[in-house]
């Protein structure tokens, strides 16, 4: 776009990043005609593609483990250390994220039944009616699932 006579500032806004992130990438291709970084440039790895396949295991298969305990027995099958936020990092690039697992209370046949029963009763009602209705049980309850706080990763 910046060949094309745009602004760094019009650049900017259209791919939604911040015009000095702009600036860098320019300065950086004008001087090396090139956008990629070297190979081997960086960090090094703590862990090698068939440790991270073996923590994608583990995640899929004990999924309401934390990263610490994936930790431990990383370092037990390997011998080796890494800091858990490594392993979250590692499970995040396999598209595996931490989430909150959360417990309710299942909907019986008579709940559900029950619901029908107002939902059919009360299909009629305009606005006007509603309006002079509250609802002091504002739980949500969903026929499935479950909402206790265990971190899960998915």
């Amino acid at each position: 776009m910046i060949q094309e006579e745009h602004s760094q500032r019009y650049v900017a806004r259209q791919l939604g990043i911040s015009q000095n992130a702009v600036s860098k990438l320019w300065k950086w291709y004008s001087e090396r005609h090139t956008t990629t970084r070297k190979p081997g440039s960086g960090h090094r790895r703590k862990t090698i593609p068939a440790e991270d396949r073996y923590l994608r295991l583990l995640a899929t298969r004990n999924c309401k483990r934390t990263a610490r305990e994936f930790q431990e027995d990383f370092q037990n099958a390997t011998g080796q250390r890494v800091s858990d936020q490594t392993i979250q990092n590692r499970l995040n690039e396999n598209n595996l994220r931490c989430r909150r697992s959360k417990e309710v209370p299942r909907l019986t046949r008579r709940h559900k039944q029950l619901r029908l029963r107002f939902a059919e009763e009360h299909r009629n009602w305009q606005l006007r009616h509603w309006r002079r209705v509250t609802f002091c049980d504002e739980t949500k309850v969903p026929p499935f699932g479950n909402d206790a706080c265990v971190s899960v990763w998915r």
